[in-house]
């Protein structure tokens, strides 16, 4: 068949409607054996995170916590993506806020001032003068907020120092 469609002319629009329909059925069969060589590779790697997979699965509960024990109830069954997602999600923004609790202590003789967060972001004004010391004490209290929830994994913080926040 594939033979047949590429020797015939492509001159006519029901031609290249087809030859489209057989490359979009090839991309997306390409695509799904990839995808699926790497969901096994990734779950073999990290076989912890496959045995929590499963047990989340198994379990179908209707609500699920951070490591700070903060809980998120549904009165339906959820998707097993926001099962996944909550408790990660929900402890990176633990984490943030405990470093938004720390900071205005630790930022007091910089002149920062924090304007804003988001996601695991939190967003600073400060004179230029003091930057790099502001952004090595944001990056130490991020640190600690993150290890006294994750002892058992490395906790990496990126800083930017920027003009604006177009330049992170």
């Amino acid at each position: 068949m594939l033979s047949a469609l590429f020797s015939s002319r492509f001159n006519s629009a029901s031609s290249t409607r087809t030859l489209r329909t057989v490359i979009q059925w090839a991309l997306s069969l390409w695509s799904n054996l990839f995808s699926k060589r790497f969901r096994n590779t990734f779950f073999e790697s990290y076989s912890g995170i496959a045995t929590w997979h499963h047990t989340l699965k198994v379990g179908a509960s209707r609500e699920t916590r951070t490591l700070t024990g903060r809980r998120r109830a549904w009165t339906e069954t959820p998707k097993i993506t926001a099962l996944y997602n909550t408790p990660v999600q929900g402890t990176a923004a633990d984490i943030t806020k405990k470093a938004l609790g720390l900071l205005p202590k630790r930022l007091a003789d910089t002149g920062a001032e924090i304007i804003g967060t988001v996601h695991d972001e939190i967003i600073r004004e400060v004179p230029e003068k003091m930057a790099d010391y502001a952004a090595a004490i944001l990056r130490e209290t991020m640190i600690k907020a993150g290890e006294a929830y994750l002892s058992r994994v490395p906790v990496e913080v990126e800083v930017t120092i920027a003009d604006t926040r177009a330049e992170k």
